[in-house]
């Protein structure tokens, strides 16, 4: 006996699927969290505050910053 062949689903239907689990819920002004912002940016400043206290961190974030302006000048 010979076995059932199984239909393979339409090329339209599997590009469809795949759209849509790539596709990104669209989102609105409504959705977006506006206090998160601030508390992000707060946060921040008390991180970057601790860390200008430690002499080695503020040398390291100096080395830094240059080598990114060195980089900004000569662009690949």
């Amino acid at each position: 006996m010979a076995k059932p062949k199984k239909s393979a689903p339409a090329k339209a239907e599997v590009a469809k699927a795949e759209v849509a689990k790539t596709e990104a819920h669209a989102r609105t002004l409504d959705d977006i969290d506006a206090s998160r912002g601030p508390k992000r940016v707060k946060a921040l400043r008390d991180k970057f505050e601790k860390a200008l206290e430690n002499p080695d961190t503020r040398e390291a974030m100096a080395r830094y910053l240059q080598h990114l302006l060195r980089q900004d000048k000569n662009p690949r």
